[in-house]
């Protein structure tokens, strides 16, 4: 195998110069280039982790609200994750029926992408007294 400049002498071109000694000499000292481990990665990648819950109730009906927030930079630059969660549940209890709802809602961040999701649902239960 040959390299280009050889085959471009072998035709009688001129030998292409893509730089120049003194460019060459300030890449092997370090004074010039890119640097692609500072160019890739963060030097600290910082985490975050935020959550607010309250719940209360009565015999007859109880709750729970809550919200989220998690924030994470990846080490790899321009990499991350964002969320955000929030809450409701509501459990009704009467003599022999209980209906629980349940409604949520969530965003993700990641990296540019955002990812939506909502939840809505009840469940309803008979309670039977034991004999």
């Amino acid at each position: 195998m040959i390299t280009g400049n050889e085959y471009n002498a072998s035709q009688g071109k001129k030998p292409v110069q893509y730089y120049t000694p003194d460019q060459i000499g300030a890449f092997d000292n370090g004074s010039e280039g890119f640097d692609y481990i500072k160019g890739t990665f963060r030097d600290m990648a910082l985490s975050q982790n935020h959550e607010i819950s309250l719940s209360g109730g009565s015999e007859k009906i109880t709750f729970l609200a809550s919200v989220r927030y998690e924030g994470s930079e990846g080490v790899i630059l321009f990499h991350s994750l964002f969320a955000q969660n929030e809450k409701l549940i509501v459990c009704e209890c009467m003599d022999r029926l209980r209906i629980h709802s349940r409604l949520q809602n969530t965003k993700d961040r990641s990296g540019g992408c955002v990812r939506k999701s909502a939840y809505s649902g009840s469940r309803l239960g008979i309670l039977s007294k034991r004999t």
